[in-house]
């Protein structure tokens, strides 16, 4: 059938490597000194944005807009993605600020919710909500990649829908299930773990 995607490929050898370069901010160590280096080369308003992260750590974008009384949240965005993040990449190699859409605030345990954080940030105790998923429609073929802590591959059981993949495993340490949108129709009789 045309039109339909026929192959979906479940991706699990060599995750640290994806994970590092997918998420490489994450392995950031952000200090006080870096904060500092990436400032000094930003305009007024972004210098104070990334103060401003750096020390709450977190904020969503009607804070970031009341720090410097943007009239729109696309001017903050703009600021992130035009000017204060491809300034890090420049000086430190990676982005510096991320949107999650849930995270836990190790220092107070509270659930964040769709917030932007200075990466490389983490401390000690603190721990993501969801799985690290990626996926890539190819054309012919989507590939799913994702990273399972704990999980061997032996212990993973796949379902495949027309438009979604379930994805579970049961461990002694770990229980896990998941559903996952795919961005096309698939041909259900062809996938490969």
């Amino acid at each position: 059938e045309t039109g339909r995607t026929s192959k979906v490929w479940i991706i699990m050898a060599n995750l640290e490597t994806w994970r590092k370069k997918i998420y490489g901010m994450a392995l950031l160590k952000i200090d006080e000194e870096t904060v500092d280096r990436v400032a000094a080369e930003l305009n007024g308003e972004s210098r104070e944005i990334l103060w401003y992260l750096w020390q709450k750590g977190h904020a969503t974008i009607d804070e970031l807009a009341a720090v410097v009384a943007a009239p729109t949240h696309m001017d903050i965005l703009l600021k992130i993605r035009k000017i204060i993040n491809p300034t890090a990449e420049r000086i430190i190699g990676s982005p510096i600020l991320a949107f999650e859409k849930s995270k836990i605030d190790c220092e107070t345990g509270e659930k964040i919710l769709f917030s932007w954080w200075l990466a490389g940030r983490e401390r000690p105790g603190e721990r993501r909500e969801e799985t690290l998923v990626d996926i890539l429609d190819e054309g012919d073929h989507i590939d799913v990649v994702m990273e399972l802590l704990g999980v061997q591959e032996e212990d993973i059981l796949l379902k495949m829908g027309k438009d979604k993949l379930t994805i579970s495993a049961n461990t002694l340490n770990k229980k896990y299930h998941e559903e996952i949108s795919l961005p096309a129709e698939v041909n259900t009789g062809e996938f490969t773990k």
